[in-house]
């Protein structure tokens, strides 16, 4: 059992959704421990620069680089958040990226964490697993030609809402990023590149749940959906009043 873990929250958020960021800071993000690390994840907007500034005046907590905050560079971001884990925050054992319309339970997400033995934390990357999802070749989101993905379906991956890695692993991320071909898909590209690196992720349905089982289920890490500041506010309120 591995005690007195550091933990880096890397929220994955779009820069023009302050006030969700503001509810975040003023909900889950406001009662942490001192060995827990929150920064936001953000690309860059002509039209909210100003905005992004002052934020990062105020708070501290924002993390930005110089591409355009879209869904299609999703995976930018996500490699800037491995990247600022890895070089800016190396004590952290574990990163816990979460997608910024999402609650979780900190208390419980540590728990899991403090379960694993200092070997067992090293090697992990866990999440929702998705196996055999077939690649989508019709006009999508997330749709990937078959010049740049030739495969019917993504190796085994983490979903993009919310997932934990090691920092050991991350390091491993970091150090391969560099010679895969990019995909925009953010989760479909860690398969690929967990796959080149012989990581296989681990699979726990505790982190995607349902914001209506959020009373019913207390034990789950992660809570979906919440893409209104007054909804996450009063669900914060709700999990406050029963723990």
């Amino acid at each position: 059992m591995t005690e007195n873990i550091t933990l880096l929250i890397l929220v994955k958020s779009s820069v023009k959704n302050v006030f969700l960021r503001d509810a975040i800071r003023n909900t889950w993000g406001a009662d942490l421990s001192k060995n827990i690390v929150l920064r936001f994840m953000l690309g860059f907007s002509v039209s909210h620069a100003e905005q992004t500034k002052l934020e990062d005046e105020t708070y501290q907590d924002v993390i930005v680089e110089n591409f355009v905050d879209t869904y299609a560079n999703n995976t930018l971001k996500t490699i800037m958040g491995f990247n600022w884990a890895v070089n800016e925050c190396p004590t952290a054992r574990a990163i816990l990226f979460i997608d910024e319309d999402h609650l979780p339970r900190i208390d419980n997400i540590m728990d899991f964490l403090r379960s694993f033995n200092p070997e067992q934390l090293d090697s992990l990357f866990c999440g929702i697993q998705i196996i055999m999802a077939r690649a989508i070749r019709r006009k999508h989101r997330w749709s990937v030609p078959e010049n740049v993905y030739e495969h019917k379906h993504w190796p085994p991956y983490l979903r993009g809402g919310s997932y934990v890695v090691s920092q050991k692993i991350a390091k491993r991320f970091t150090l391969a990023f560099p010679f895969v071909k990019y995909i925009h898909i953010d989760d479909s590209y860690l398969g690929i590149v967990a796959l080149k690196l012989g990581i296989i992720p681990r699979h726990d349905h505790r982190f995607q749940t349902n914001q209506n089982q959020l009373t019913k289920f207390k034990k789950q890490f992660v809570y979906n959906d919440y893409k209104n500041p007054g909804v996450l506010k009063n669900a914060w309120k709700m999990i406050k009043a029963t723990t």
